[in-house]
């Protein structure tokens, strides 16, 4: 991607983290295919959050933040995991951020240092030694404030999500990056698809995102993406009620997981 969307969806993403963290459940497997564009010519620009399989309730019932387990397991996709989940520590809020920053920079660079490597461990300890301000080599300078503070936190800690909000926002402002101007992928014409009929969803548009960017698996994707999905990390592994929360709050079965527009089962 270029940055105007980088920059763009990094900011519905965050909202949608944000949402999710507000109502008490961490996501822990925050990765591009499991973010969605719009089908409809009202949505189409909007981001989705989607598969909330290994979403974990991280409050008790008076709102606290609960204990951490001193060996939790992994939970997540290699790639994109923190440096805590590779440990099998309790993950907290800061974890999805850890793996947002992972995706903006993949994003905006191509790929990150260790996308060849499938071996857990062996990607875990690159990531613990890796000096992760290389990462930010191609990235606005902006970008140096949201690694240090979420390298800042901790499994009890609130994230200042406003803080890597004025990330985004000042990366855009110093560009002149507006919000509504066309992402990449529409530049090959699809405006004109989406402004065709609303009684037909623009099925052709959404099978080419998805190809090209790997945002929906909808379609094969080349190679990495394809191969290195959650089963492929969490092969063998039973995951009980007791680990993880449930993909829809208990009480509110058809409002989906909170009052972001950006949580939802499905896009559109």
């Amino acid at each position: 991607f270029t940055l105007s969307p980088t920059l763009r969806l990094g900011k519905q993403i965050l909202e949608s983290i944000e949402a999710i963290h507000s109502v008490g459940f961490l996501h822990r497997d925050i990765k591009p295919s499991n973010f969605a564009m719009g089908r409809l010519p009202s949505t189409y620009r909007k981001c989705y959050m989607l598969d909330f399989g290994l979403a974990r309730q991280y409050t008790n019932t008076t709102g606290d933040v609960r204990p951490p387990r001193n060996v939790a397991g992994f939970r997540g996709t290699v790639r994109y995991a923190s440096v805590n989940a590779h440990k099998n520590r309790e993950m907290g809020r800061h974890d999805d951020l850890w793996s947002l920053f992972y995706m903006l920079v993949e994003f905006a660079v191509g790929q990150l240092p260790w996308r060849k490597i499938k071996d857990k461990e062996q990607v875990g300890m690159i990531k613990e030694k890796y000096e992760h301000r290389m990462l930010l080599k191609h990235m606005p300078s902006e970008f140096h404030l949201f690694l240090d503070h979420i390298a800042s936190l901790d499994y009890f800690t609130k994230p200042d999500y406003q803080l890597i909000m004025s990330v985004f926002e000042n990366s855009m402002k110093e560009r002149g990056i507006a919000e509504n101007e066309a992402f990449d992928w529409e530049k090959a014409g699809t405006d004109a698809l989406l402004s065709t009929s609303t009684s037909t969803p623009p099925q052709q548009n959404t099978r080419q995102t998805a190809a090209m960017f790997g945002v929906v698996n909808v379609t094969p994707v080349p190679g990495d993406l394809l191969r290195e999905n959650t089963e492929d990390v969490l092969q063998g592994e039973h995951l009980s009620d007791q680990e993880n929360a449930p993909p829809i709050l208990p009480g509110r079965p058809s409002e989906g997981l909170g009052p972001s527009p950006h949580l939802a089962p499905h896009p559109g």
